[in-house]
């Protein structure tokens, strides 16, 4: 709590810079509804959109790990250098959360709708809850690891799969106190803009990290 008070402008002028990187995806997503145009094609927009999310995550992330270090940070400039340097794995993991989510999402609402089909609906329900979990959990070291470490793609997916798994009490934890934050915004979304342009986002990093 100490770090985090004597951070906190930091951390909202962090989450400004990050949110930046967002405007074209959510301009796109607006597009699309306003014109009425075929809402699959929100999947290739936000796809698209992953090429500045992804390595603005890595950029805010590099960030987030030398506040927890405490080492001296140049705001801008740090996370433009962690945007460079780690562009095509940090849009690697992005496009490929993006993709597994967008998966899971679309035979979640299947098979929730198949009342008919009773154990047969209930059981894969169930295993794609398990799935959404794991990848919440390895997304907790993905891009930490793109950041911090030289390994390759799959060397990063595997570990954070492994660690998913191995730290499995410390990532509820943090899954709990990063819940605290993502679900009000959710839930009362877009009232909750007010917190999530200034603060939520890089608050939810600096707990993850």
């Amino acid at each position: 709590f100490e770090l985090f008070g004597r951070k906190f402008t930091k951390l909202i002028q962090l989450n400004l810079l990050y949110c930046l990187f967002w405007v074209p995806t959510v301009a796109a997503e607006i597009a699309v509804y306003s014109l009425g145009l075929p809402r699959w094609l929100t999947f290739f927009t936000t796809l698209a959109g992953m090429l500045l999310v992804g390595p603005a995550t890595a950029g805010m992330v590099k960030i987030l790990i030398s506040f927890t270090d405490e080492k001296p940070v140049f705001l801008t400039s740090d996370f433009m250098d962690g945007f460079k340097q780690n562009f095509r794995q940090a849009f690697g993991v992005a496009a490929l959360d993006w993709c597994l989510y967008f998966v899971a999402a679309t035979s979640f609402n299947f098979y929730s709708t198949q009342t008919d089909m009773g154990f047969f609906a209930a059981l894969p329900i169930g295993i794609e809850l398990f799935f959404m979990l794991t990848l919440v959990f390895a997304n907790f070291y993905m891009m930490p690891m793109v950041v911090k470490l030289k390994l390759g793609f799959r060397s990063i997916l595997k570990n954070a799969v492994l660690l998913s798994f191995a730290e499995l009490g410390h990532n509820f934890i943090t899954l709990l106190w990063a819940a605290l934050i993502v679900v009000p915004c959710v839930l009362f979304f877009p009232i909750t803009i007010l917190a999530i342009l200034p603060l939520a986002v890089s608050l939810t990093g600096f707990i993850i990290c």
